[in-house]
C-alpha cells in the first residue's frame, strides 16, 4: 500500500503590519486619552516618554513614544524632580503612598514665582496662581512697594473664565492709550513663546543671560450684561479688572505654563482676536466700565475674594528658588534641602529670612525652655508667623514640621491646613494636611504633640527634649517619619522674619 503523502503544510499567516510607534500630540488632548486610543496604560505611556507620573503634561506638537514600539528615545535634558502631586480642591489632597498602574495624578494648577508688571506703579513681586477656575497674584509681603502700602493695594483675583486671552511673549508688549489694550495689529506669531521642537538643542535656562518671559492676561466680560454681584473679582484693592495683566517669567518656566494652558484653556493661547472672543459670548474689557450687577453687592463679594485668597496657602508652589537667607548656623540642613523643602511653603513665608530661634546644641534639652524663647522673644513677642521645626535623631534621621505659629501652652489644639509634616533623610517626603481632622498642634508644660487622631501622634516630644514618638496621624495621613519610638540629637526652629 502507498505510503500517504504527507498532509499539506498551512500557509502562514501574512506578517501583520506594524502598528504607529508615535503620536503627534493635538490640541486638547491629554495623556488619559492618548492613551485611551492606542489601548495602553497612562503609566506605561508616560515611563515610555519619560514623564513624571506626578506631572504627565503634553503638549500640542509634542511626538510621543508609544510603549512597546521598539528601543526608547534617549532623553532630551536631564529629568526634572517630579513636582508636588495635587489637586486644586478646598483641602490639600492627600498624598498617594505609591503611584500604581492607572494612577496618574494630574496637576490641576499652577503656582510660580512671578514679578508683576503693574500699571504705572512699578515692578512687584509675588505668587501667580492659576486653577481651572481662579487666576490670582498674591504680592510678596516683603516686597518695597508692599510695605509703603499694603498687598491689597497690588492683589489680583478674577474667574478664570473672564480670562479671554492668555499668551507667553518673548518681549513686552505695546500698548494702545485709546483702548487700554495691547494692539492686536503689533502681534506677530514670532512674538510667541512656543517650546523648543524635540530635535534642537534644549536651551540653557539656567544662565542669567537668558532674557525672561513675559505673560499676557486679557481679562473680558460677558456682551452686554454685567456680572452677578457674588463674582469674586478683585483689582489694585477695588472690585474690578483692568482690561490686561503682565507678568514675568523665568524662561524655564515657559514650558510648564505653556503645557497648563494647552491642557486648561488652549483656545484662549495665541494672538489677540476679538472677533473670536466676541464669538465665544465675550468682549475685552474697557477702562472704567462697572462690571458688578449692583454695587449693594461689593461687602459680599469682597469676602468670597478673602476666603478664595487664605484657601490658596494651601497650594504648593512648583517654582521657589529665591530661598532667603539663614540668620544663625544649622547642623542639620545638608546643602539642596533647604532649597527643597521651600517649595512647600504657602506664599506668606516666601522672600522671609530663615533665623534660629532655638538650638538644642545652644540652649539646651528642655521643651519649657523652647516655649519660653519662643514667646518672651523680643522680636518674636508680636510673631504670629509661621516657624519650622527640623529634628535630628540619633540614628542620623531627619524630619519636622512647618508650623503655622509659634507653640505655646494651650488647651485646645490650634493651627490651620497650612501646617505640614515632612522627612529629609533618609528619604524625602511631604504629608500635607487631609482635612480629616484639625489637630494640628498642641502644647503643654510636659508635651508637644503635632498631628493626632485615634490616640496617634504624627510627633511627640517628651518634656526634656529626650525622647519622642512617631506614628501614623489621620491629620496628615502619614507614615512614621522615623523610628515609632526614637531619641532626640539635635533640635532646631526656624521663624520666618524680614
Amino acid at each position: 500500500m502507498p505510503a500517504s503523502s504527507p498532509p499539506p503544510t498551512p500557509p502562514a499567516a501574512p506578517p501583520e503590519s506594524p502598528g504607529p510607534t508615535q503620536h503627534e500630540v493635538q490640541v486638547g488632548e491629554s495623556l488619559r486619552s492618548i492613551a485611551a486610543q492606542y489601548d495602553v496604560t497612562p503609566t506605561s505611556l508616560a515611563r515610555a516618554n519619560r514623564l513624571s507620573a506626578f506631572s504627565p503634561m503634553v503638549f500640542p506638537g509634542q511626538t510621543l513614544w508609544l510603549p512597546g514600539a521598539g528601543p526608547l528615545p534617549p532623553p532630551a535634558t536631564p529629568p526634572k524632580p517630579p513636582a508636588l502631586p495635587g489637586r486644586a480642591v478646598q483641602t490639600t489632597p492627600k498624598r498617594p503612598a505609591v503611584v500604581e498602574d492607572d494612577e496618574i495624578v494630574e496637576k490641576n494648577f499652577i503656582k510660580l514665582n512671578v514679578r508683576h508688571i503693574t500699571d504705572g506703579s512699578g515692578v512687584v513681586f509675588g505668587s501667580l496662581l492659576i486653577t481651572p477656575k481662579t487666576l490670582m497674584f498674591i504680592p510678596n509681603v516683603t516686597d518695597p512697594l508692599v510695605q509703603e502700602t499694603k498687598p491689597d493695594d497690588y492683589q489680583v483675583v478674577a474667574p478664570m473664565e473672564l480670562v479671554v486671552n492668555l499668551v507667553v511673549f518673548h518681549e513686552f508688549g505695546k500698548f494702545d492709550s485709546t483702548f487700554g489694550i495691547a494692539n492686536q495689529e503689533n502681534e506677530t506669531s514670532n512674538m510667541l513663546y512656543q517650546p523648543p521642537a524635540e530635535d534642537d538643542p534644549p536651551p540653557d535656562n539656567d544662565s542669567p543671560t537668558t532674557p525672561p518671559l513675559y505673560l499676557r492676561v486679557v481679562m473680558g466680560k460677558p456682551i452686554a450684561r454685567k456680572l452677578h454681584k457674588s463674582t469674586p473679582i478683585m483689582s489694585y484693592g477695588r472690585q474690578t479688572l483692568q482690561p490686561e495683566y503682565w507678568f514675568i517669567l523665568k524662561a524655564r518656566n515657559g514650558a510648564d505654563l505653556y503645557g497648563f494652558s494647552q491642557r486648561l484653556c488652549p483656545a484662549k493661547y495665541g494672538l489677540l482676536d476679538h472677533m473670536k472672543i466676541e464669538r465665544s459670548g465675550y468682549e475685552v474689557i474697557r477702562p472704567g466700565v462697572t462690571l458688578l450687577e449692583d454695587e449693594s453687592g461689593r461687602s459680599s463679594n469682597r469676602d468670597s475674594v478673602s476666603k478664595m485668597i487664605r484657601k490658596t496657602m494651601t497650594y504648593s508652589s512648583i517654582d521657589f528658588d529665591m530661598v532667603s537667607e539663614m540668620i544663625g548656623e544649622t547642623e542639620i540642613f545638608q546643602d539642596g534641602e533647604r532649597e527643597r523643602l521651600a517649595r512647600e511653603f504657602p506664599p506668606r513665608a516666601d522672600g522671609h529670612n530663615w533665623e534660629l530661634y532655638f538650638s538644642t546644641s545652644h540652649d539646651g534639652f528642655n521643651l519649657k525652655s523652647l516655649l519660653r524663647k519662643l514667646n518672651n522673644h523680643e522680636t518674636l513677642r508680636d510673631y504670629d508667623g509661621p516657624v519650622l521645626l527640623v529634628i535630628e535623631d540619633v540614628k542620623s534621621n531627619v524630619f519636622g514640621a512647618f508650623l503655622t505659629s509659634p507653640p505655646k501652652v494651650t488647651e485646645h489644639f490650634v493651627g490651620t491646613g497650612e501646617t505640614f509634616v515632612f522627612t529629609l533623610r533618609p528619604t524625602y517626603d511631604v504629608f500635607h494636611w487631609t482635612g480629616e481632622n484639625e489637630y494640628f498642634l498642641r502644647c503643654d508644660q510636659e508635651n508637644m504633640y503635632i498631628g493626632s487622631g485615634n490616640g496617634r501622634f504624627a510627633i511627640w516630644l517628651d518634656a526634656d527634649l529626650n525622647q519622642g514618638r512617631s506614628q501614623a496621624s489621620p491629620t496628615f495621613d502619614n507614615q512614621p517619619l522615623t523610628s515609632e519610638d526614637f531619641t532626640l540629637k539635635t533640635l532646631e526652629c526656624w521663624a520666618f522674619v524680614l
